[in-house]
């Protein structure tokens, strides 16, 4: 790393089981670290989220809404909590709904402005309305 340069996660934590001694050994061990992590059910992320890591998961532990649908989960504690809420907001951005099925928003990142392309070609492909379902058009024979 060069001089003078911040990390931006200083201690990480992938894969763990969901259970009542890892939540608890979180704010124990690493202080209930600010952070960004992932709910999985099996290897496939279905929640992103920010704050004080411990106090997150057992909220979700306990959410009517959500518990069903996670087993493991990883956390990643970030050095400058200003921009939490950018690295949730660009996690939810990159990558396909599907992946993040018990997020409700995608957010807005704050005071950015959106680049427009020098070429704007037809896409071919067709992005999805979120929480629409598609309509398909069939012809008659």
């Amino acid at each position: 790393m060069a001089k003078g340069t911040r990390q931006l996660i200083s201690i990480r934590g992938e894969f763990w089981s969901r259970n009542k001694e890892n939540f608890v050994g979180i704010k124990r061990d690493y202080q209930n670290p600010y952070g960004i992590y992932a709910l999985y059910n099996g290897l496939m992320p279905v929640y992103f989220g920010h704050g004080r890591i411990a106090s997150r998961l057992r909220m979700h532990d306990k959410s009517g809404s959500r518990s069903g649908y996670w087993d493991h989960f990883s956390w990643y504690k970030v050095e400058r909590k200003g921009i939490l809420r950018d690295l949730e907001i660009l996690l939810l951005r990159m990558l396909p709904v599907y992946l993040h099925m018990l997020n409700r928003q995608r957010g807005s990142f704050l005071r950015c402005k959106k680049a427009q392309p020098a070429n704007d070609h037809i896409c071919e492909l067709k992005r999805p309305k979120y929480g629409v379902a598609a309509k398909h058009n069939r012809r008659r024979r």
